[in-house]
């Protein structure tokens, strides 16, 4: 296990804070939200999927403010001593930058009216959204459990 002691108290609880609020938007936002709206019995595919697509632009719009706030205050509070702290950003990166573009096109194919062959990628999305959502848990988890056991420089 990595020494996490070298943030300061106030620096820790502002990264883990971050984070762990990064993982309440993917929890509410991509895992649990976005499949309730297939559930609606009126709610057709082609409403559900134009829902869909603003959901991802407004959710992409609150996880791009919150990883770049993770990053400044990765850097600025000590900097990034430990791959996991990477890990949410680059699974970040490769869902906005690769698979939500291949799966945007697919949505707009279907609410046209397009036939579209299967696919996994929405499987692939969802893991992904784990590998995030465990990243950034399990750095805040580590972050405020190495702070807890550090030495304070305070006297009795």
């Amino acid at each position: 296990m990595r020494d996490f002691g070298w943030y300061s108290p106030g620096a820790a609880l502002l990264v883990a804070s971050i984070a762990l609020v990064w993982a309440g938007f993917i929890v509410g936002g991509a895992l649990v939200a976005v499949p309730a709206k297939f559930e609606v019995a009126h709610l057709t595919m082609t409403v559900a999927l134009e829902v869909g697509r603003a959901q991802f632009e407004w959710i992409g719009a609150a996880e791009s403010a919150l990883c770049f706030a993770f990053a400044v205050a990765l850097v600025n509070c000590g900097g990034v001593r430990w791959p996991i702290a990477l890990l949410s950003m680059l699974v970040f990166f490769l869902q906005r930058v690769y698979l939500l573009p291949i799966l945007d096109e697919r949505a707009l194919k279907i609410i046209a009216g397009e036939a579209v062959p299967s696919s996994d990628l929405h499987f692939i999305f969802i893991g992904l959204e784990v590998v995030k959502l465990a990243g950034l848990v399990v750095f805040a988890w580590l972050l405020i459990s190495a702070q807890a056991k550090a030495p304070t420089d305070q006297q009795p």
